[in-house]
């Protein structure tokens, strides 16, 4: 290769770093990170406590979150909602409700599985049991935590610390963010009671098995999903 080549390539690279970067902040990035964890806590607190609080939480803690990481630097791509990933969200979206639904409704049908699906907390009448399938859980519930964890969260942490730890740090986060909504799972949940009981023991059991399936399912998802690209900010 020519000196002139070489000088091209290495120029070449020079500027896809400093595109890469231009967006870097480093001294917002730890900021960033402790708000976004400090505002988890505190809605999971508020959400636990006040009904259908997560209807107004949810949709201003995403677009609250949104707004932290591009403070922060973070641009669309890494964020997930780049140019390009709204198509491929949407197939992967669909193909998960699709396998969900299917498997919820195999689940009820199944004598022997339909005891996990009686769950006391959920004994609603048919308005409110609208109310908390296409309001709630998915403005409240599937909004948020998929932009604060999957989306700023694991985003921030990336950039900071690199993907191993953002998955690690985000998925343990998210196993922990479900300790107060699994509190009384192995009273209201017939088949999670009789499996572990409904004593103290059985609570621990319970929780502790939530934390870890969810922390672990969260780590899985990202493992499967294609990383975007950090690239200038958008």
């Amino acid at each position: 290769m020519s000196p002139r080549s070489v000088h091209a390539v290495a120029g070449n690279r020079k500027g896809a770093y400093v595109a890469e970067t231009s967006g870097e902040r480093p001294g917002r990035l730890g900021w960033a990170v402790a708000v976004v964890i400090v505002v988890l806590v505190a809605v999971n607190v508020i959400d636990v406590r006040v009904a259908h609080a997560s209807l107004v939480l949810g949709p201003l803690g995403a677009a609250g979150f949104l707004a932290v990481a591009r403070w922060a630097g973070l641009s669309w791509q890494e964020l997930g909602l780049g140019r390009g990933t709204w198509r491929r969200g949407l197939i992967w979206a669909a193909g998960a409700i699709g396998a969900v639904a299917v498997v919820f409704a195999l689940g009820a049908a199944l004598p022997l599985t339909r005891d996990a699906f009686r769950d006391a907390r959920y004994h609603l009448g048919w308005e409110h049991a609208l109310l908390t399938a296409f309001l709630l859980i998915p403005l409240g519930t599937v909004l948020f935590e998929e932009v604060a964890f999957r989306g700023v969260l694991w985003g921030l942490l990336r950039r900071g610390r690199g993907t191993l730890t953002a998955t690690v740090v985000s998925s343990a986060l998210f196993g922990l963010w479900h300790v107060l909504p699994s509190l009384g799972l192995a009273t209201d949940n017939q088949a999670i009671g009789s499996a572990v009981g409904k004593g103290t023991s059985g609570e621990a059991i319970s929780v502790l098995g939530t934390v870890l399936f969810k922390g672990r399912a969260r780590s899985a998802r990202e493992g499967r999903t294609p990383l975007p690209r950090r690239t200038a900010r958008q």
